[in-house]
């Protein structure tokens, strides 16, 4: 998988929620294999609740 073009919303999106939100650092690559994602944060109680899906 080659990287876009130009950076578009959903990339950005990431970056700045995982950043801004949770206090994380998120990592994405594209690799021939396909699209890898990587986010880190630490999961603090006074922080609320993360709802995935």
């Amino acid at each position: 998988m080659r990287p876009p073009a130009q950076r578009g919303f959903g990339l950005d999106l990431v970056e700045r929620e995982v950043s801004h939100n949770l206090l994380g650092h998120s990592q994405i690559d594209f690799t021939p294999q396909g699209l890898s994602v990587s986010i880190d944060f630490v999961a603090r109680p006074d922080r609320g609740s993360l709802a995935i899906g």
